[in-house]
């Protein structure tokens, strides 16, 4: 999300998300849509700069950026997006999703078998695939 990435400048003491997504540190959970810091995952000498991240973009729950979430989630449940798509626009979103998808149904909650049900059903009736 280009708005994080600006306003994170050249500022050493923050990590940008993006960049260590896929190391597993940060996880977007579905269906809220809020983003945590996976601690234990973090290498020590990270760990201070990954909370300060955590805290200076209120990533947890950041109204703004799950506004934005939310709109590119829309977009996917209705097919008018693509993952490649979401990729681009925003990995953790597009990570999450194909996590959500390839996940065996006993390792999801109720709620998450409820919220994959429901995505693969709309994009279904749009035409499009799943992820």
């Amino acid at each position: 999300m280009p708005e994080l990435n600006s306003s994170k400048g050249e500022r050493p003491d923050l990590l940008d998300p993006y960049d260590v997504q896929a190391a597993g540190w940060f996880r977007l959970r579905l269906p809220s849509l809020e983003v945590e810091l996976l601690t234990e995952a973090v290498p020590e000498p990270h760990r201070t700069r990954a909370e300060a991240t955590m805290r200076r973009f209120k990533l947890a729950d950041n109204p703004k950026i799950v506004r934005l979430r939310r709109g590119y989630l829309l977009n996917y449940q209705s097919g008018d997006v693509t993952l490649r798509f979401l990729r681009e626009h925003d990995p953790m979103l597009a990570m999450a999703l194909e996590e959500l998808f390839s996940a065996d149904e006993e390792a999801l909650s109720v709620v998450q078998r409820g919220f994959r049900a429901k995505l693969a059903r709309s994009r279904h009736m749009a035409g499009a695939t799943t992820p």
